[in-house]
């Protein structure tokens, strides 16, 4: 039952880091940025709240507040959000479970029509399962090449999941099962999980394609659907607690702009 040692410590050092081409992309796209901002300013400073489903960390509802503005005249806007698994949540009669999140975006403008929307936020997970708490904080980085049309965009977009760390409190069930783990000579090992923090404990790369539908003045659809490479290699537990372990993403969320200057 060897299998069963959960090696945490050697994922450190042991996923590949894609992050550098990204940030090169970024810095090209920022570079060609010579138009100026073409974005009509009457919906500069604009703020928002917002609703909507997705399946990333695991299905649930998110909430959230969008503050758009300008730096350097170039469109933007940070925001918070709060992820919740409902259906879990009520079926456990308890919240112990959720994801935080807040971020920048900038809204790049190339020509025309063309943009390249790139999104940057920090995020934390508090996730509960039989194995124990899993707490991962880490960053996502987006990067969307986009067509603008009259109700909206739509691109495609680049997203890189890095978990800095991750807290893990493992449960009285895992403690137990590490009780009946034997070495080859079917001599009982005396081991304990050990609670604290691990590493660079997972990332992954998301791509697909995203967009929003303006419905008023006041509200607009935003959406994205895509697939998910993991390049963890221990996806089989670590990400089975922290992102669900799917191949597949998928948001939609409902904006509604409550103070449009």
């Amino acid at each position: 039952m060897n299998r069963d040692k959960i090696e945490l410590s050697e994922a450190k050092g042991r996923t590949k880091k894609p992050i550098h081409r990204t940030c090169i992309f970024l810095l090209l796209c920022i570079a060609c940025n010579q138009q100026g901002n073409a974005q009509d300013k009457d919906h500069l400073y604009s703020k928002k709240l917002s609703i909507g489903i997705n399946s990333d960390a695991f299905t649930g509802l998110e909430l959230g507040y969008i503050q758009e503005s300008s730096i350097s005249g170039i469109p933007s806007y940070y925001y918070i959000n709060l992820n919740i698994p409902v259906l879990s949540s009520i079926k456990q009669k308890k919240l112990d479970t959720w994801e935080l999140k807040t971020g920048a975006n900038l809204e790049l403008i190339m020509q025309n029509r063309l943009v390249v929307r790139t999104d940057f936020n920090l995020f934390t997970i508090r996730h509960t399962q039989s194995l124990g708490t899993f707490m991962p904080l880490g960053f996502n980085l987006k990067i969307t090449p986009a067509r603008v049309t009259k109700k909206g965009y739509i691109g495609f977009q680049t997203i890189f999941k890095q978990v800095l760390f991750t807290h893990i409190t493992h449960s009285d069930y895992i403690k137990e099962r590490f009780d009946e783990i034997y070495d080859s000579d079917n001599n009982l090992m005396e081991l304990e999980p050990q609670n604290g923090f691990y590493l660079f404990t997972g990332n992954q790369l998301y791509y697909g394609i995203e967009g929003t539908f303006k419905i008023s003045d006041n509200l607009d659809i935003y959406f994205d659907l895509g697939l998910i490479h993991y390049f963890s290699k221990y996806t089989g537990f670590l990400d089975s607690m922290m992102f669900g372990q799917i191949p597949f993403y998928m948001n939609l969320q409902l904006n509604w702009t409550f103070n449009n200057r």
